[in-house]
C-alpha cells in the first residue's frame, strides 16, 4: 500500500513544526530558557546558546526536511509497483542521491578566504 500525498504533506508538515518547536523550546521561547538555565552553568550556557540555530537556520533545515519528506515519499512510491517494493532499486537511487551531494559538495567547497599574508 503507497501513501498519497495528505499523508506525505502532512508528514512533512510535522517535520517543519517540530523542527522550530524544537529550536524555541531550546533557545527559550515560550519559557524554554529556563531548561538550559536549570541545567547548565553561566559558561556552558553561553556556549550552549551560541550553537543554537538561528530563525533563518532553522528555515533552512525546515525546509530540507520539508522536501526531503515529500521527495523521499515520492522515490518509494515510485519503486513501489502493486503494494511490493524494489528495495534495491530504492536503496541505490538513494545511495546514488547522496553519492551526488557529497561529489556536489567536494567541487563547490571553497573553504574560507584566508587574508594574504605580508
Amino acid at each position: 500500500m503507497t501513501a498519497g500525498p495528505v499523508p506525505l504533506l502532512l508528514g512533512a508538515v510535522a517535520g517543519i513544526a517540530a523542527v522550530f518547536a524544537i529550536g524555541e523550546i531550546v533557545a527559550g521561547g515560550a519559557g524554554g530558557s529556563s531548561l538550559i538555565e536549570s541545567t547548565l552553568g553561566p559558561l556552558r550556557r553561553a556556549r550552549a546558546e551560541g550553537r543554537l540555530p538561528t530563525s533563518d537556520e532553522r528555515f533552512r533545515l525546515a525546509a530540507s526536511a520539508g522536501l526531503g519528506a515529500v521527495g523521499g515519499g515520492w522515490w518509494f512510491a515510485a519503486c513501489t509497483v502493486d503494494g511490493v517494493t524494489d528495495w534495491p532499486r530504492f536503496w541505490w537511487g538513494e545511495t546514488a542521491l547522496t553519492a551526488a551531494v557529497c561529489i556536489f559538495f567536494a567541487l563547490a567547497y571553497r573553504g574560507r578566504a584566508h587574508p594574504a599574508a605580508t
